[in-house]
């Protein structure tokens, strides 16, 4: 017995001695040592496993492009894997907001330049610089980024920029004794009376010399026209805490307006951009995306008479509407550093050509950003330079203006004013309530949205 038990106490030792060797040796490398994680021979190391995000997006460009983005980024990006949603300009906004106050929302999302007062309240945003952004990387956006700040913290990244234009039809304003494009709101009016005038039947003009776009078919527009007369006049639409409409800039910029349809200057109801592309209009203002859109670089019978030009100038500047778009993360997302990322990258200067296809301005300053991808942007302006020249003139105009300070004071209440101003103002201008009331009415909607 003592015999067998010797003979298993030995066995048991040589066991361990064999382990132990085989231990020091499982290594494979010089030296003996383990690889790191992650960096062992193929199949003995487990791949990270992809991190899938949620993308929802408005179409700021077609959706397939959009999915040719997301494909880019996942084809780049081993560890995430983006899933990409557009949704329509209908009620996508709209998707977005009720998603993310049910707590299912996106875990990156379109919002628009300036922010969203309902998102600010509700903390759905984290600032930016806390999801891995730089100071350095802030540092090479134009100063517009600033409307998307709340008390100095940046929000969302902005994508591109929306202005409003001034379109001429060269042809039309040559025919009726006019070179060059208003410089100033009281030399639009001249024109267009002369041209609406000298082309008058029966009481309405066969080529009306301007139309406002709000005063037509698409009301909602009358939001960005009346910004932009409201600004050119110095504007505030809050003071002290209160809508502020009613004012001297406010009584002005919509008896402008009123004065093209009482005189039959212009006619309510006719679509302005189907009168412009038709010529029984001379002039409109409208964003800059618009001669993209409808084709009017490359429509031969059209290409060449039409003109995209800044605004004229007001009482006090000849700033206007600014607008554009931007992403931002679900602040209460696991997967927020993840689409921060994809934040990152897809706001990065070096996609600035695809939103400049439909003549969105770039966000970033373009002495900021990479030579060489200054260089691509600075080719593709070189294409449409007249176009490109008006619309960075406009757009420096509307910084030295301080339209960043406009934008901030627009998010508070901006639901209220943007269902009340085109019904109010249409009715003011076409006479059916004075100037006065129609102010007041807005001033007095806004400010119980303020006070909820």
């Amino acid at each position: 017995m003592q015999t067998n038990r010797h003979k298993l106490r030995v066995i048991a030792v040589m066991l361990i001695l064999v382990l132990a060797v085989a231990g020091c040796s499982s290594g494979g490398q010089s030296g003996g040592s383990t690889p790191a994680p992650g960096t062992g021979s193929g199949e003995s190391q487990a791949k990270k496993e992809k991190v899938t995000i949620e993308a929802w997006m408005l179409p700021v460009v077609s959706e397939e492009k959009w999915q040719a983005l997301a494909d880019r980024f996942n084809a780049e990006h081993e560890d995430i894997q983006v899933n990409m949603t557009v949704l329509p300009w209908t009620n996508g906004r709209e998707q977005i907001k009720t998603a993310l106050g049910a707590g299912n929302g996106p875990d990156v999302y379109y919002i628009p330049v300036g922010l969203d007062q309902d998102y600010i309240d509700a903390k759905i945003m984290p600032p930016v610089t806390t999801l891995g952004v730089t100071q350095e990387e802030l540092d090479q956006y134009l100063p517009l980024i600033k409307t998307n700040s709340v008390d100095g913290e940046i929000y969302a990244l902005p994508l591109a920029y929306d202005i409003v234009m001034l379109f001429v039809n060269k042809e039309i304003l040559k025919q009726h004794g006019f070179d060059n494009p208003p410089a100033t709101y009281d030399e639009l009016y001249n024109m267009a009376s002369a041209i609406s005038q000298a082309t008058m039947e029966n009481g309405k003009p066969a080529v009306m010399g301007f139309q406002f776009r709000g005063m037509d078919e698409h009301l909602n527009f009358m939001n960005h026209i009346w910004e932009t007369l409201f600004k050119a006049e110095g504007g505030d639409y809050i003071t002290d805490g209160k809508s502020s409409i009613n004012s001297p800039a406010g009584q002005r910029a919509l008896s402008y307006m009123k004065k093209f349809y009482e005189n039959n200057v212009s006619i309510p109801g006719i679509s302005a951009i189907e009168g412009f592309e038709n010529e029984t209009i001379a002039m409109i203002p409208y964003i800059q995306t618009v001669a993209s859109d409808r084709g009017w670089y490359t429509k031969e019978e059209f290409k060449d008479k039409w003109a995209m030009v800044p605004m004229p100038k007001g009482s006090v500047s000849s700033a206007g509407y600014l607008g554009g778009h931007s992403v931002a993360v679900n602040a209460k997302s696991p997967k927020a550093r993840e689409a921060a990322v994809f934040m990152k990258w897809l706001a990065s200067p070096e996609h600035a050509t695809l939103w400049m296809e439909r003549d969105l301005v770039p966000a970033h300053d373009l002495e900021k950003i990479d030579p060489a991808i200054k260089q691509q942007i600075e080719q593709m302006m070189a294409s449409r330079a007249a176009t490109w020249d008006s619309i960075y003139k406009q757009l420096n105009v509307n910084i030295e203006a301080g339209v960043v300070e406009l934008q901030l004071q627009k998010r508070l209440g901006y639901t209220q004013r943007w269902n009340a101003v085109p019904n109010q103002f249409v009715a003011a201008v076409t006479g059916q309530i004075s100037i006065e009331e129609a102010l007041t009415q807005v001033d007095r909607q806004v400010d119980q949205g303020l006070r909820r």
